[in-house]
């Protein structure tokens, strides 16, 4: 495995970047650039996330060896651990959460303290957002994800403008994607409501800022964004707020398209299709349910065909299969 500071060159080149040039765009000197692509004095935590947010690469996650995890072997389990979390696996998730523990027994007792290494901090948020997956009831899940922020319960939503106010780690936007989820299964919808609209503005603000094009199409990012705009719109799909849920949709589609993700347009079509029907708009419904249909059919989503159709059959009877 290549070196932190070999990985940062290597991905500052991918760029076609200077060394100054990065700096200028990571707001440090040269020669910090130049100690941390040659290991010079150990690695500044500070400046890893500068360069993280920069070149939108995880550095984080992939310095989590660094100074902390002292082998290959724990650097994938934490890896296994962020996977199992995006595939949604339980098995998945319990398997990597034991592997964790015995590997690391002093993270079930850790608390979050904002003065730890950043790739600590993201190994803790991790376990936290598995944890949140495998026990009982919402508000237990609910409780982990305030954990992975240092936070409880009773600060934690009054904490969300301070929280956001800066660019995240990706870790940071999974664990808030997730608690909007778990807060929309517990009808929590006005909370969920509040936080993804802020989640747009911060990801608007920090990270598909045209300043940082074209350095902003980090898939990670995309995929958080779209995420972001999907839940949104199952919110006011929920609270009966079609209009807003089918602007939340075309927003989302637009999104998919400008940056060329797929991974949830086909989610974000149908559910335009389903609020074009609540709206009594028949006849647009109609012919997006056939394009929904195409595009599977491109993406080669057959399972997901069968899904739609099942879905029209029961509950669209004004659509023709």
């Amino acid at each position: 495995m290549n070196t932190l500071g070999e990985m940062i060159c290597d991905v500052r080149k991918s760029f076609g970047l200077t060394q100054p040039q990065l700096a200028k765009l990571a707001n440090c000197s040269t020669q910090e650039i130049f100690r941390a692509e040659n290991n010079i004095h150990g690695q500044n935590y500070k400046l890893i996330t500068k360069l993280s947010q920069a070149l939108n690469f995880d550095f984080l996650t992939y310095s989590i060896n660094i100074d902390t995890l002292d082998s290959t072997d724990n650097l994938a389990s934490f890896i296994r651990l962020k996977d199992a979390i995006a595939c949604r696996d339980k098995d998945a998730i319990a398997q990597a959460i034991a592997e964790t523990e015995e590997r690391f027994p002093s993270i079930k007792h850790q608390a979050y303290k904002n003065q730890l290494p950043s790739c600590k901090k993201e190994a803790f948020q991790m376990y936290c957002c598995g944890q949140a997956f495998l026990v009982e009831s919402i508000d237990e899940a609910v409780l982990c994800l305030y954990k992975a922020f240092g936070l409880k319960a009773e600060i934690f939503e009054a904490n969300l403008n301070r929280i956001l106010s800066a660019r995240l780690s990706d870790t940071e936007y999974r664990i808030l994607v997730t608690l909007s989820g778990f807060w929309r299964e517990d009808r929590r919808l006005n909370s969920a409501e509040s936080l993804l609209e802020k989640m747009i503005s911060n990801l608007q603000q920090f990270v598909f800022h045209e300043k940082y094009a074209p350095y902003c199409a980090d898939i990670l990012k995309v995929r958080v964004m779209t995420s972001v705009y999907h839940n949104l719109a199952n919110v006011f799909f929920d609270m009966e707020r079609y209009e807003q849920a089918l602007d939340a949709c075309v927003s989302g589609i637009e999104f998919c398209l400008k940056y060329k993700y797929s991974e949830y347009l086909h989610l974000l079509y149908t559910l335009k299709f389903e609020t074009l029907y609540k709206l009594q708009r028949y006849g647009e419904a109609n012919v997006l349910y056939r394009q929904t249909v195409i595009l599977c059919q491109l993406l080669e989503y057959n399972d997901f065909i069968q899904t739609i159709q099942r879905l029209v059959a029961e509950k669209y009877p004004r659509i023709s299969l």
